[in-house]
């Protein structure tokens, strides 16, 4: 009888980051069109190669890990976000890696046959060069 009465008290265990790996705790998720699963009203985002499939997550009091369903492997580990409705990514999940950094120069120059675009993307590309890639691929979001 004492038994039950401290059963009745005792509180479910809190997911683990040691215990990540074991599939115990891990709950599905399917993937939007945008790569991103909701997790407690919060996006996260994950490559675009996961949109439309579904994902294995296991969520701990901090961090937030996502596994590919077939392989097991981890995809990627976010913080868990405090605020509701944020969309939390990485930043390479938003760049183009498929095509090299002068093809995406090349096609942002030519979006408009005019000199004044040329000589402005020339410049441009040479004073932030080190973000010519971010550059090209707001730009052709935004411009197309």
């Amino acid at each position: 009888m004492l038994i039950e009465h401290e059963r009745e008290a005792l509180k479910a265990l809190r997911n683990s980051i040691f215990r990540k790996e074991s599939l115990l705790g891990r709950e599905d998720r399917s993937v939007s069109d945008k790569a991103c699963i909701s997790v407690d009203s919060c996006l996260y985002q994950l490559p675009s190669r996961y949109r439309n499939k579904t994902v294995d997550i296991y969520e701990t009091r901090h961090k937030l890990f996502i596994f590919d369903v077939y392989s097991g492997e981890e995809i990627v580990a976010y913080d868990i976000s405090l605020i509701p409705g944020q969309l939390i990514c990485k930043r390479e999940y938003k760049r183009e890696t498929d095509k090299t950094a002068k093809e995406l120069k090349e096609q942002v120059t030519h979006m408009f046959d005019t000199e004044n675009w040329k000589r402005f993307t020339e410049k441009n590309f040479k004073t932030f060069s080190r973000y010519v890639r971010d550059q090209c691929v707001e730009a052709k979001k935004v411009l197309y």
